[in-house]
């Protein structure tokens, strides 16, 4: 029998019998996540609490660029994204997830470098982050961020009220 932190992991016969020691290299497995939640309490242990929690959502029924990707998806390029229904959109976002999830993916991967870039977008330079992205129920991904700040401004400071309230009604096109 082969045991980890006083559990047993192998059996007699050297059958795994804890499943979720195995799981936690699989990314997305609860074991996975549970693994990065303790280096993410541990990490603002040490360092500080994030300067920032972001949540981009997707705004799937309604952003054109994957209204278009999805009616491409379909075999319906010519289709004019603006002219399909609500409905219409929803159907085709359970058609095609995975279309819908690289879109998001690639938007995300636009916007990380965009903050890194600038300093002035949240009121410093970008020294460290941590991510995670969830789907909602109906499918649409959203992204847990958080960010830390190298000399992250005073928050109850007028100039500090203002880079939230600047902060907190962003809105980006791509």
């Amino acid at each position: 029998m082969i045991y980890t932190c006083g559990k047993k992991i192998r059996g007699k016969e050297g059958a795994i019998e804890d499943v979720h020691l195995q799981m936690r290299s699989i990314r997305g497995s609860s074991a996975y996540w549970r693994i990065a939640m303790n280096e993410l309490i541990a990490f603002i242990k040490c360092v500080d609490p994030p300067t920032w929690f972001i949540t981009p959502s997707c705004n799937d029924l309604k952003w054109l660029y994957i209204r278009k990707a999805l009616l491409i998806a379909n075999k319906r390029p010519d289709v004019d994204p603006a002219s399909i229904c609500i409905d219409e959109a929803q159907q085709l976002i359970e058609m095609y997830p995975v279309v819908l999830s690289r879109h998001f993916s690639r938007r995300i991967n636009a916007f990380m470098p965009h903050i890194k870039r600038n300093p002035g977008f949240l009121g410093g330079q970008v020294v460290d982050h941590w991510w995670r992205i969830e789907f909602q129920n109906r499918g649409s991904p959203h992204l847990n961020l958080l960010v830390w700040i190298k000399n992250e401004p005073s928050f109850d400071t007028p100039a500090g009220i203002a880079l939230i309230n600047k902060v907190d009604f962003v809105q980006l096109s791509f």
